[in-house]
């Protein structure tokens, strides 16, 4: 998605517009989070899972520029196979008001799905921001029945994603041929191939996407109200190239034969029914995301030990032992000579 392009991002008294990053993956709310030292060791058994999640995901994805090693992938995804809606705060109440679904007039409104009073009855989707930083990211999206998130990629990201309740279908693609991530082909339909086309239902296993693989492109269709819980490694960042892009599909035989294909079909299996060319569109007005509140535990920052700050304590530390010694050692040599030389009578 282009920069210029915007999501409406609404909240519970305005309408804010926003970048694509900001409308899906929220901003970086200071007043949610509190920096504090670590916990000690008496209090790890009452550390909360949120907590763990984070701590784990600070310690495997230390760098934007670096996918993250299968081993830490594996830790991330132990830890978030644990998470419950009520270690994030997703209380009976909270379940209630991201479920209240269409009201009296059902999925299409009463005047069809284009009614006005459509708006007035269905909830919007909403995001909870948990935390974000370069390397990572971490946040829950609640969808009502029937709402919609349209496609969109992760470039270079790795991607956790676990159902927390309700079904939700997944739509998801990869590029057939994976490009470098620099290059500008937004103008230009690309072929994809189907990964995943099914209905998930909590409880189910965490999905995990990779940059070109398993699924980087990928769509959500509330079957039922569901939450879903997001860790990003690294964040979205357009600065770094990092967009999040959103597209629209074309059966692979409309525009086979068009001038898009022949620098793109060379390798492809014009027979496979799982092929199908993307283009990158902007979503509808109509497709907003509401900045919801993080209610769970409250994540604590850990601040890393720094290396140069821990050498300039050991050498102050050095020399404050030196000067005292030092100064020690002259009152002891005063005493001894006051001592011995007589006192002037």
């Amino acid at each position: 998605m282009r920069d210029q392009r915007k999501v409406r991002l609404s909240n519970s008294t305005n309408n804010i517009s926003k970048t694509p990053v900001e409308a899906l993956f929220g901003e970086k709310m200071g007043d949610q989070i509190e920096e504090l030292p670590s916990k000690s060791k008496n209090n790890i058994s009452k550390t909360p899972v949120v907590q763990k999640l984070y701590d784990i995901c600070k310690s495997s994805f230390t760098s934007p520029e670096k996918h993250p090693a299968k081993t830490a992938v594996e830790r991330v995804r132990g830890v978030i196979e644990k998470i419950s809606c009520r270690d994030l705060g997703l209380t009976e109440i909270a379940l209630q008001q991201h479920a209240r679904g269409f009201g009296f007039f059902g999925a299409n409104g009463h005047g069809g799905q284009h009614s006005t009073m459509l708006a007035r009855w269905t909830p919007p989707i909403s995001y909870l921001h948990i935390y974000e930083s370069d390397n990572f990211s971490m946040g829950i999206f609640c969808l009502p029945t029937l709402a919609v998130i349209p496609l969109h990629n992760h470039p270079g990201m790795t991607v956790f994603s676990k159902l927390l309740y309700g079904s939700m279908h997944v739509k998801a693609y990869d590029w057939l041929n994976p490009v470098d991530e620099g290059a500008d082909l937004s103008s230009k339909p690309r072929l994809a191939k189907l990964v995943t086309d099914r209905v998930f239902t909590a409880p189910c296993e965490v999905s995990i996407l990779y940059p070109t693989s398993d699924g980087n492109i990928h769509a959500f269709t509330a079957v039922t109200p569901c939450a879903v819980l997001d860790v990003l490694a690294p964040s979205y960042s357009p600065k770094d190239g990092r967009n999040c892009s959103y597209y629209r599909e074309f059966p692979y035989s409309s525009i086979s034969g068009g001038p898009f294909s022949l620098e793109q079909n060379v390798g492809a299996d014009t027979d496979d029914p799982k092929l199908v060319w993307l283009e990158e569109f902007q979503p509808p007005d109509d497709f907003v995301i509401r900045q919801g509140t993080y209610q769970g535990p409250i994540v604590v920052l850990t601040r890393a030990p720094n290396p140069e700050a821990r050498l300039t304590t050991v050498i102050l530390g050095s020399a404050y032992k030196w000067a005292a010694l030092v100064t020690s050692t002259l009152l002891c040599l005063q005493a001894k000579l006051s001592a011995v030389i007589p006192k002037e009578i």
